[in-house]
C-alpha cells in the first residue's frame, strides 16, 4: 500500500502478487492490482484481478464500478453496461452515483435509448441530492445537454453547468496558484482589437472544419487574429488552412492551463473566444480552467458549446436561434 500511495504502481503490483502467493483469498490485493493497472492506463490487464476480487465478494460496489471502467476502457461497452447495472442493483437503494453516471454515459454511447429512459428515472433525485449538498456531480455538462428535452429539463442543465463552473474556480484556488489574472494590456498604437480563438479542435476535427474559413474573413484593419491550439495534429489540411489564414498560430499542446492563460494575457488578447466549451479537451483535460483564470477582459462561449456555461467568467455566447433555441 505504501508504494500504491506513492503512485509507484508497478512495484505495488509486484508486492500484491507476492502476498497472493501466500494467501490467494486476500481480496483487497486482487482489487488493488486492478486499480493499479487502471492508474497505469492498462485497463485490459485490470479486468482479471478485478473479476477475481468479485469472485470473492460479488456485491462490492467499488470493485463492480472499477470493473465497469476497465471494460469500458477496453471498448467492451455492453459488458461495461451490464457491470454498472450490477453495481446499482448491489447498492440496493444506497447512494452510489458514479455507477449511475457511467451507465448513462455508455447507454448514450451505445444508443440504447429505452434503457436510458429507464436509468434516467434515478437521475433527478441523484443530481438534486449532490447539488443540494454541494458535491461535485459526476455528470458532465455534455451528458446533461444530450439528455435535455427528452429525459431531463433545462433547469437541471443550468444547475449542472453552474456546478461545473464553480468547481473550475475552486481548482484555480487549489491547484493553479490561487490567483486569477486581472491586469490587461490596452490596444496600443495599432488600435486593432486582438481576438483570440482557443480550442482543442483547430485541426482535423469538426471544429477545425467549421472554423477553417472563418479567420480569413476578419477585417484585418480592425482585428488582429490569434489562434491558440490546445491539441496538435500532424499537419492536416484543416490545420494548415487555419495556420495560413490567422495572423498568429500558437501551439499550446504541451503547456499547463496557467501557462496558456498567462500567454493569452501577455499577448494582450482583448476578446477570447472559447471554442472548447464543455466538450472534448475542455472536460477531459480540464482545459476550461484556462477561462476560469480570466486571461482576457472579455471572454466568449463560441461554437462548440451551444448552451449556457453557467460560468461567471464567461460573459456572453455567440450562437443563433437554431443552435440555441430561446425556449
Amino acid at each position: 500500500r505504501v508504494y500504491d500511495k506513492q503512485s509507484q504502481y508497478e512495484i505495488a503490483i509486484l508486492h500484491y502478487r507476492a502476498a497472493l502467493k501466500i494467501d490467494p483469498t486476500l481480496v483487497n490485493a486482487h482489487s488493488n492490482i486492478g486499480v493499479a493497472f487502471l492508474n497505469l492506463g492498462r485497463p485490459k490487464e485490470a479486468v482479471a484481478p478485478l473479476q477475481a476480487a468479485l469472485d470473492l465478494r460479488p456485491k462490492h460496489l467499488e470493485d463492480l464500478n472499477n470493473l465497469g471502467d476497465a471494460l469500458a476502457d477496453t471498448e467492451r461497452y455492453s459488458d461495461a453496461v451490464g457491470t454498472y447495472t450490477r453495481a446499482l442493483d448491489a447498492a440496493e437503494g444506497r447512494f452510489f452515483p458514479k455507477s449511475l453516471y457511467s451507465l448513462l454515459h455508455y447507454l448514450i454511447h451505445t444508443c440504447r435509448w429505452e434503457d436510458l429512459a429507464k436509468a434516467c428515472q434515478d437521475l433527478q433525485p441523484t443530481l438534486t441530492r449532490e447539488l443540494s449538498e454541494g458535491l461535485e456531480t459526476g455528470m458532465t455538462p455534455i451528458e446533461s445537454l444530450v439528455l435535455v428535452g427528452t429525459y431531463t429539463d433545462h433547469a437541471l442543465l443550468r444547475r449542472v453547468v453552474h456546478n461545473f463552473a464553480l468547481r473550475s474556480l475552486s481548482r484555480v484556488a487549489t491547484t493553479e496558484g490561487g490567483v486569477r489574472l486581472t491586469h490587461y494590456r490596452g490596444l496600443g498604437k495599432a488600435k486593432r482589437v486582438r481576438l483570440g480563438y482557443i480550442s482543442g479542435g483547430l485541426r482535423q476535427h469538426p471544429d477545425g472544419k467549421n472554423l477553417q474559413g472563418v479567420f480569413g474573413r476578419h477585417d484585418r484593419s480592425r482585428f488582429e487574429i490569434h489562434c491558440f491550439s490546445l491539441l496538435r495534429d500532424h499537419g492536416s489540411a484543416e490545420q494548415r488552412q487555419i495556420q495560413a489564414t490567422c495572423e498568429h498560430y500558437h501551439d499550446q499542446t504541451d503547456l499547463t492551463n496557467r501557462q496558456v492563460a498567462e500567454r493569452v494575457n501577455e499577448l494582450g488578447i482583448s476578446v477570447l473566444l472559447d471554442a472548447n466549451g464543455y466538450t472534448g479537451e475542455g472536460v477531459r483535460q480540464q482545459r476550461n480552467i484556462i477561462m476560469a483564470l480570466t486571461p482576457a477582459p472579455i471572454q466568449v462561449n463560441f461554437l462548440a458549446w451551444v448552451a449556457t456555461t453557467g460560468a461567471p467568467f464567461v460573459h456572453c455566447i455567440v450562437s443563433d436561434r437554431i443552435a440555441s433555441p430561446p425556449e
